[in-house]
């Protein structure tokens, strides 16, 4: 099994100044041999062959801001557009953190300060109550149970709890900040973007109809731009504190999400579509310290410090069909995992075996021990379902429940434990 607190590497950790930053006016860009780093041959190809079978369209790793990995498939290549979908949240994230820096906005500030008075369905104090902040943290308050999430007139944005109080992955509340910087700089999106990002980084693509569109490689600028600490060179730079902020836990309800940030390396988490709390890290298979861009159909940007790296998929859904944390995660891990590891791995005792917990389509087995099978009991002691020993589980054929898992090894139980399935 993949989990563990890092990557045992041939990589050491890199400051800001030790990335290499691609020129903002061309298309060079420096790139490494695999062989430099003492990655598999066969097991890149491995990965290949999979990101093919998965529907992916391009694929970039950068290590210390240099090219690694880049590879396209079918008709896609590296100057084609393709949509961020919710990974582009992010963006928009680091766009706030840059505009408070130029005092434009305030993320303390009332989001009606910026939008005007009846933006909602609201009562007026109530509506003031709304503050940038829980835009950012998905903690506005704002009523989920709508038909349409991206709906933005005030008849769709009704009360349901106080701000601060609930998480829900609510698209609308967050679309509203593309409309706040419209506001703060009287200018239309595009423009903003260039003017706060764009151009300070070689960063191309396009806002329609609130969904970030660019070329894979503009996705690869703005996470280096990231995982550089917020850098670019040393004349560009995001406020650290906001960063920080960004980076890590915004509210207590869902402590993997920060600022539109997806946050691996936790004991909980929250996932679009449900107001339950999950047991476990968001990614068991990914190191610790990784944080994400994650949107709809599997479009991926990773950031993980510890391994001086980024990681970008683009393309098709790849099985899951969800807005933001997949299976697909886990399983693309597992081959980047096979690629970077040189030696043993250590597996991480205070992560459960079992993960996520509740579970709904699929179940990580959070192990480095070899197993035999898998069986699944009901609560009346009736076996349910029987595998090879795997660590990843489709479960869906499952009713909700209680169910116990046991771990065989040589006929013999060796592990157990108890999950719920909620469909």
């Amino acid at each position: 099994m993949k989990t563990l607190i890092l990557f045992l590497l041939a990589i050491t950790t890199a400051s800001a100044g030790d990335y290499y930053f691609p020129p903002i006016d061309s298309d060079d860009w420096v790139a490494t041999p695999i062989s430099e780093l003492g990655w598999s041959p066969p097991k890149v190809d491995v990965l290949i062959d999979f990101l093919d079978t998965t529907n992916t369209k391009g694929f970039i790793i950068l290590v210390e801001g240099k090219i690694v990995i880049e590879e396209y498939f079918g008709d896609h290549d590296k100057d084609k557009f393709w949509y961020w979908a919710s990974a582009g949240k992010t963006l928009t994230s680091a766009m706030i953190g840059l505009a408070q820096q130029e005092g434009k906005l305030d993320i303390n500030d009332p989001t009606s300060d910026y939008l005007g008075n009846g933006w909602t369905n609201m009562e007026i104090e109530k509506e003031r109550n709304i503050k940038l902040l829980h835009n950012l943290s998905m903690s506005t308050g704002i009523d989920y149970n709508v038909d349409d999430s991206d709906c933005l007139l005030p008849e769709c944005l009704d009360y349901l709890n106080e701000p601060g109080t609930h998480w829900y992955y609510h698209n609308a509340p967050y679309r509203l900040l593309l409309d706040v910087l419209d506001s703060a700089y009287s200018k239309r999106i595009n423009q903003v973007t260039n003017q706060l990002i764009g151009n300070k980084i070689g960063m191309g693509g396009a806002w329609i109809d609130y969904v970030r569109w660019g070329k894979t490689r503009d996705l690869a600028r703005f996470g280096l731009f990231i995982a550089a600490g917020g850098k670019w060179g040393d004349d560009f730079q995001l406020d650290p504190k906001y960063y920080n902020a960004m980076i890590n836990t915004s509210q207590e309800m869902n402590k993997s999400y920060g600022y539109l940030w997806w946050l691996n390396g936790k004991d909980k988490y929250k996932l679009p579509g449900f107001d339950i709390v999950f047991n476990g890290p968001l990614v068991p298979t990914a190191p610790m310290d990784m944080f994400a861009a994650l949107g709809k159909n599997d479009q991926k940007i990773y950031v993980i410090p510890s391994m001086n790296m980024v990681v970008v998929r683009v393309g098709e859904d790849a099985g899951d069909n969800n807005f933001a944390a997949s299976s697909y995660d886990s399983k693309l891990w597992e081959k980047l995992s096979d690629i970077f590891t040189t030696s043993g791995i250590e597996y991480k005792p205070e992560i459960p075996l079992i993960s996520p917990n509740p579970a709904n389509e699929q179940i990580v087995i959070n192990t480095s021990k070899a197993f035999d099978y898998i069986k699944i009991y009901d609560l009346q002691g009736n076996l349910v379902k029987e595998s090879e020993f795997t660590h990843i589980l489709n479960i869906s054929d499952l009713a909700s429940g209680k169910y116990n898992l046991v771990l065989e090894k040589e006929s013999k139980k060796i592990d157990d434990e108890s999950f719920v399935v909620v469909k």
